[in-house]
C-alpha cells in the first residue's frame, strides 16, 4: 500500500467516523429531548392527578357526612309523623307495621354505612400517604367495593321504604290521604330547603 492509498483511506475512515459521530448526537439530543418531555408531561400528570384526588377525598367526606346527617333529620321526621299517625285512628295496621319495619331496617342500614365510610376513609389515607405499597392498594380497593355494595342495599332498603309508604297510605281514607300528603309535602319542603340552604 502507498502513502497515497493510506492517506485516503484515512481520509475516507475520517470522514466516515465524523458522520457517524454527527448522526449519533443527532440521535441522542432527540431521545434527550423526548425524555425530558416524557417526564415533564409525566410530572404534569402526577400533579393534577393529587390535586384531583385532594379536592375528592374532601369532597367525598363533605357530601358523604352532609348527605348522612340530612337524611338522619327527614327519617326522624317520617319517623315522628308516622309514630303520630299510629296514636290516631288508621284503617290498616299490617301496612304501618311493615312500613315501620321497613323502616327500622333502613336507619339500621344507615348506622352501619357510618362504620364502612371509616373505613374506605382510612384505607384511602394510607394508600395516599403511601400509594408504592401494593397492601395498601388492595386494602382500599377492598373497602371501598364493601362501601359500593352496602350503598347499594341501602339504596334497596329505600326502595322498600317508600313502597311501603305508599301501601300504608292506600289504607288510609281519602281525607286521612290527603291530608298526610300535604303533610309530608311540606316536609319534604322543609328537608330541601335546608340542604340548598347550606
Amino acid at each position: 500500500m502507498t502513502d497515497g492509498d493510506l492517506e485516503k483511506t484515512l481520509q475516507n475512515a475520517l470522514e466516515k467516523m465524523g458522520k457517524y459521530l454527527n448522526a449519533s448526537k443527532e440521535y441522542f439530543d432527540q431521545l434527550n429531548t423526548t425524555q425530558h418531555t416524557n417526564e415533564k408531561n409525566l410530572k404534569q400528570y402526577l400533579q393534577a392527578s393529587e390535586k384531583h384526588d385532594e379536592h375528592m377525598n374532601g369532597d367525598l367526606e363533605k357530601t358523604l357526612q352532609n348527605a348522612l346527617e340530612k337524611m338522619g333529620k327527614y327519617l326522624n321526621a317520617s319517623k315522628e309523623y308516622f309514630d303520630q299517625l299510629n296514636t290516631t285512628q288508621h284503617t290498616n295496621k299490617e301496612n304501618l307495621e311493615q312500613y315501620l319495619q321497613a323502616s327500622a331496617k333502613y336507619d339500621e342500614q344507615l348506622n352501619k354505612m357510618k362504620k364502612f365510610e371509616l373505613n374506605a376513609i382510612e384505607a384511602n389515607m394510607k394508600y395516599k400517604n403511601n400509594s408504592d405499597d401494593i397492601q395498601n392498594f388492595e386494602e382500599y380497593k377492598n373497602v371501598s367495593q364493601k362501601l359500593f355494595h352496602e350503598i347499594g342495599y341501602l339504596v334497596d332498603l329505600e326502595g322498600e321504604l317508600l313502597y311501603r309508604n305508599i301501601q300504608y297510605l292506600k289504607g288510609l281514607s281519602k281525607e286521612k290521604r290527603r291530608e298526610t300528603n300535604l303533610d309530608y309535602y311540606k316536609r319534604v319542603a322543609d328537608y330541601y330547603s335546608g340542604i340548598f340552604l347550606v
